[in-house]
């Protein structure tokens, strides 16, 4: 029985990792559709194709943290400010403000690929849903990520943890984004908190 579990189980996880992988071209395609379209009805579903394509992407990630256990030493402030530069343009078009602080920087042993997905995740969360200024705060061995928007009422801090759980259900996105964070801090032996900042 055991065995058999066993079976269902990578049989679950390979369909889940094929299937994510050939979504992404008819997404990529749709996504090439509607961008060059001449009607603004078609060309407003963009939103839409962008939430499956980070459902698509996520889903991907699942399946990379099952398979990929390589550790290796890497410049935690290094990923952070690369990542960072990487999302500036998105949150310059999108009237935000985003800065990395070095408050103290050691090497770091773990997955760079997925931390990086870590702090991409969390940022385009303090984004889409906090204020409109985004430090990024590298500290030892760790980093936060923070924002001047309302925060995060506190009986929804351990639920926003929960796979496909958002705090607005007509939110774009899937929900997967912080179960995914915490999912990969957790292989890196560490942990994710929501905080309360000054202000």
């Amino acid at each position: 029985a055991l065995r058999r579990l066993d079976e269902d189980h990578e049989r679950q996880r390979r369909f889940l990792g094929f299937a994510a992988h050939e979504l992404r071209t008819p997404i990529a395609v749709l996504r090439s559709k509607v961008e060059s379209s001449d009607s603004a009805e078609t060309r407003s579903l963009a939103g839409d194709i962008q939430r499956l394509a980070t459902l698509a992407e996520q889903l991907l990630d699942l399946q990379r943290m099952e398979n990929d256990g390589r550790r290796e030493c890497f410049d935690l402030a290094a990923l952070v400010r690369n990542t960072v530069a990487e999302l500036a343009p998105l949150m310059i078009a999108s009237g935000k403000t985003v800065e990395v602080e070095v408050a103290a920087n050691e090497p770091v042993l773990g997955n760079p690929a997925a931390i990086e997905r870590v702090v991409m995740n969390l940022v385009q969360n303090a984004a889409q849903h906090g204020g409109q200024h985004i430090i990024v705060r590298v500290t030892n061995l760790g980093f936060e990520v923070e924002d001047d928007g309302p925060g995060v009422p506190p009986e929804e801090r351990e639920r926003i943890f929960e796979p496909f759980y958002r705090l607005r259900p007509s939110a774009s996105g899937s929900g997967l984004g912080l179960s995914l964070v915490q999912e990969v801090i957790a292989r890196h032996d560490g942990r994710v908190a929501i905080v309360d900042a000054p202000g």
